[in-house]
């Protein structure tokens, strides 16, 4: 090796070095699972669109979103979710048509798992039902609206769908737990609802962000759960019973109320399959906590 290309490449290993070295000699910090989770969602861009993706969408933007048939033509809107609390999953959701098909003002229950992406606009879903079977599902009035957990229409949709929502359900609408609240064993109230993130393909509420008073959570974010560690207290879901400690809440992801994360984000969702596994594995501190 020559002088000239010799000296190039020893002064090429110590810039490498110097590189390596830099961060060792950096002040460190304590991460811990909030504070990880908490970066990755500021991190986030502050302005996210209702665009839905393959997966993942927050309850109150499915609310209000338009729905399309598979040939593109609008069919109306989707009125709001219905959520079976006891298996953590999203079973029908509602839809306003707004006249098309002749199907007046009447609001319809639709499978979830009937509904997919639309191919055409990011921000609308697709019915995948055609419009001869459109007109013949059953509905009801907007102002009378069933009790999925006991009514003869929950039955009717799911015999026309050929659908099992389960047998035992505990049904509760999403735009009712978004106006809900969080109490401890001793229904002391301790936070509210923000939001149910639901994953489109599977129906599976994937976490519930709750905003706890400070005495629970003293770090100014909403914090994400599992929904099973809530347990409904009455039959409309406006009131969640929060099953554990606050010492269990200290590693739970979080989320800037202003800085949503992006959904499919891969270290957020990790942190969330973290926190669910450790959920699985902790004991229930109040599973004596029955609805009423």
């Amino acid at each position: 090796m020559n002088t000239s290309r010799k000296t190039g490449y020893l002064l090429l290993l110590s810039a490498l070095g110097l590189s390596i070295a830099l961060p060792t000699g950096a002040t460190e910090s304590k991460t811990t699972p909030q504070t990880q989770a908490a970066a990755t969602s500021t991190a986030a861009p502050r302005n996210m669109n209702r665009a839905i993706t393959a997966h993942s969408m927050r309850a109150s933007q499915l609310i209000g979103t338009n729905v399309t048939n598979a040939q593109g033509e609008d069919l109306g809107e989707i009125q709001d979710l219905v959520i079976n609390t006891r298996t953590g999953k999203v079973d029908y959701a509602v839809l306003e048509f707004g006249g098309f098909l002749g199907m007046g003002d009447k609001l319809f229950a639709y499978p979830l798992q009937q509904f997919k992406a639309s191919n055409k606009d990011t921000d609308k879903l697709a019915l995948n039902v055609d419009n001869a079977k459109l007109k013949g599902s059953p509905g009801f009035e907007a102002k009378a609206w069933p009790d999925f957990n006991r009514s003869e229409y929950r039955a009717q949709v799911d015999r026309y769908h050929a659908y099992q929502s389960g047998t035992q359900p505990r049904f509760v609408r999403a735009s009712d737990m978004l106006n809900g609240d969080v109490k401890d064993a001793n229904r002391k109230d301790i936070g509210d609802i923000e939001d149910v993130v639901v994953d489109i393909s599977t129906g599976k509420v994937q976490f519930v962000a709750v905003e706890f008073d400070r005495a629970w959570n003293p770090i100014d974010k909403l914090v994400a759960m599992p929904l099973r560690t809530l347990t409904s207290e009455d039959r409309d879901g406006t009131d969640l019973v929060y099953t554990a400690s606050r010492e269990e809440l200290k590693s739970a992801p979080v989320i800037d109320k202003n800085a949503w994360p992006d959904l499919s984000n891969a270290q957020f969702r990790s942190d969330m399959d973290r926190y669910d596994k450790q959920w699985k594995m902790s004991p229930q501190k109040t599973s004596q906590v029955k609805p009423r």
